[in-house]
């Protein structure tokens, strides 16, 4: 039966990219699918840190000003807070990959995954989302230190990855001590 679903998951992946969602969100609207990228970080952050997260997806399904594109990124300040947008729609099904591509220097990264599925709307024979009731928007919650992946099922789903940074203190340096010099005495005579 599990092999059954699976494949007419596949299927319905491929039948995916034509069908879409049904409802795109406007200027106002509420975003389909939306996704947020979040940061928390720990430890001492040097002033003026920087942090990039891209996600990454199978196909052009994020929607971004002017179109459509499987490629966008995020970036955030010292403190974790965004300097852009962080929360992204879709307009398809597909899957996506979040990956922290500038960490700051942080000594690890971690990564998590919250999401819900959401409230469907009837299942008519044949549509995409009937098929997809065994996938998991977050295939792994984490945290884990690898790249975290999100599965775009449904318009109704919403996820939030979050990326955590830890900084470690330096060590501090102990002086150099200079070696101790000893002076032999010079007997001439």
């Amino acid at each position: 039966m599990l092999r059954v679903t699976r494949l007419l998951a596949a299927t319905a992946l491929a039948a995916g990219a034509t069908v879409g969602f049904a409802n795109m969100a406007s200027a106002g609207e509420q975003l389909a699918a939306p996704l947020t990228i979040a940061k928390t970080v720990s430890g001492p952050v040097p002033p003026g840190t920087t942090f990039t997260a891209t996600i990454n997806c199978d196909g052009d399904i994020i929607v971004d000003t002017g179109g459509s594109t499987d490629t966008v990124t995020v970036t955030f300040d010292a403190s974790g807070q965004p300097t852009s947008p962080d929360t992204f729609g879709f307009n398809d099904p597909g899957a996506c990959t979040v990956t922290e591509t500038a960490n700051g220097g942080a000594s690890s990264t971690t990564y998590s995954c919250e999401g819900n599925l959401g409230v469907e709307a009837p299942i008519k024979e044949g549509d995409f989302s009937a098929t997809q009731v065994e996938e998991d928007v977050c295939p792994a919650a984490g945290p884990q230190a690898a790249p975290i992946s999100v599965n775009i099922i449904s318009e109704g789903q919403d996820a939030t990855v979050t990326i955590h940074n830890t900084f470690v203190a330096p060590t501090p340096q102990s002086p150099q001590v200079a070696p101790q010099v000893v002076a032999t005495p010079v007997f001439t005579g």
